[in-house]
C-alpha cells in the first residue's frame, strides 16, 4: 500500500513540474520564441547543419557521367550519392592494401582502380540490369578534388574510369 501511495506523490510531483513548465504565463515567451526562430530560419547560429571549427585543406566528391558527360542521377541505380562514395573508398582502400608499391608510384592508379571496380559493381545492380536502354554504354566516374587555396576553392575533375 505504502508503494501505491509512493507511486501516486510521484506522478502527481511529475504533472506538478509540467505544468509549471507550460503554465500560461509563459506562453508570451515560448510564442516570441516561435516567431524569432521562424524569421530566422535556417541562419547561424540557429541553424540545424553541424558546425566544424576547421575545415580539410582539401576533399573530393564522385558522380557518374553518360557518354556525352552529363551527369547522371544515382538514383537511378538504385543508389545514394554517400553509399556510392563508400563503395568507391572501400574499393579504393582493397586496391591500396593489394598493391602498395603501384600506388606509391602512381597514386591515381588507386583511383583508377576503385573506379573500374565501381563500374563492375554498378554492372552487376538489379536496377541498372532493368534500366531499357542501358545506362551503362559509355558511362563514367567521374572524381571532383576540392582544394582551398588563398581564400577560395579550386575545383579539378578526372575521369577516373569509363566504360566503353
Amino acid at each position: 500500500m505504502a508503494a501505491g501511495i509512493f507511486h501516486r506523490l510521484r506522478l502527481r510531483e511529475g504533472l506538478r513540474h509540467i505544468w509549471r513548465l507550460f503554465h500560461p504565463r509563459r506562453w508570451p515567451a515560448l510564442f516570441g520564441l516561435t516567431v524569432l526562430c521562424l524569421l530566422l530560419q535556417e541562419n547561424y547560429p540557429f541553424s540545424d547543419f553541424p558546425m566544424y571549427s576547421s575545415f580539410a585543406k582539401n576533399s573530393y566528391y564522385i558522380y557518374l557521367a553518360d557518354g556525352k558527360g552529363e551527369a547522371l542521377g544515382t538514383n537511378q541505380f538504385g543508389l545514394t550519392t554517400p553509399g556510392m562514395k563508400k563503395i568507391f573508398d572501400s574499393k579504393r582502400r582493397a586496391a591500396i592494401r593489394k598493391d602498395k608499391m603501384a600506388h606509391e608510384q602512381n597514386p591515381f592508379w588507386a583511383d583508377r582502380a576503385a573506379g573500374a571496380a565501381l563500374l563492375r559493381y554498378l554492372e552487376g545492380l538489379p536496377a541498372v540490369q532493368r534500366q531499357e536502354p542501358s545506362l551503362l554504354p559509355g558511362l563514367e566516374v567521374r572524381r571532383v578534388n576540392l582544394l582551398w587555396k588563398a581564400g577560395r576553392i579550386e575545383d579539378t575533375t578526372t575521369v577516373v574510369a569509363q566504360r566503353p
